[in-house]
């Protein structure tokens, strides 16, 4: 029976310091100018913990306490990415089915998009939750160096280009490491040569 990633590790997601994820977060907002995501994993969907909207008037569909299958979400690709096979079949078990005409449907082409997931250190869900919407994810390891949730960044296709996306991936990549940090991931000390 796959394990289910609960909440654990991604509370505590307010606060007012540099040191806490929301401040991550709206830092990472206010430098990209596109809504900010956060997010944890309980099989097989993500679940909205935090959102930081951007200051447009187009506002992102999603919504705390929302639940969204990984499979077609740049944040769900960014935990299954880490987490083990097993996983990455429960998500397929529990059905892929297209919500737009980009949506990823296929096992095998899911597996390796979680491959290249792996060598960039990001995700990207290209129009595939959201028609107009392109989405850029880096996961967030707790304490035990498991992936437990996922930081992303969104916006409308207009304005998140292929060339903006690979500029805003590794701001989210580092977000989501600043954040994994603050959880005590082992990873991030290893990085950093601590």
């Amino acid at each position: 029976m796959p394990t289910t990633h609960r909440r654990h590790g991604a509370a505590g997601c307010s606060g007012a310091g540099p040191r806490y994820p929301g401040a991550r977060r709206r830092l990472l907002q206010h430098a990209v100018g596109e809504t900010c995501h956060l997010v944890v994993y309980d099989t097989p969907d993500v679940v909205y913990i935090d959102k930081v909207e951007n200051e447009t008037n187009v506002r992102m569909a999603s919504r705390v306490g929302s639940r969204v299958p990984a499979y077609r979400t740049a944040v769900g690709k960014a935990i299954l990415a880490w987490l083990g096979e097993e996983e990455v079949q429960a998500v397929v078990a529990a059905g892929m089915p297209p919500v737009t005409q980009h949506t990823t449907t296929d096992p095998q082409r899911l597996r390796a998009e979680l491959d290249r997931v792996r060598r960039q250190g990001y995700a990207i869900d290209d129009r595939e939750n959201e028609p107009e919407v392109r989405c850029v994810a880096a996961p967030v390891f707790d304490h035990t160096d498991a992936a437990v949730g996922a930081v992303s960044v969104s916006g409308l296709t207009t304005r998140m280009t292929p060339a903006r996306v690979r500029e805003v991936g590794p701001m989210v990549v580092r977000t989501g490491l600043e954040i994994s940090h603050v959880l005590g991931s082992p990873r991030v000390r290893d990085a950093n040569g601590h």
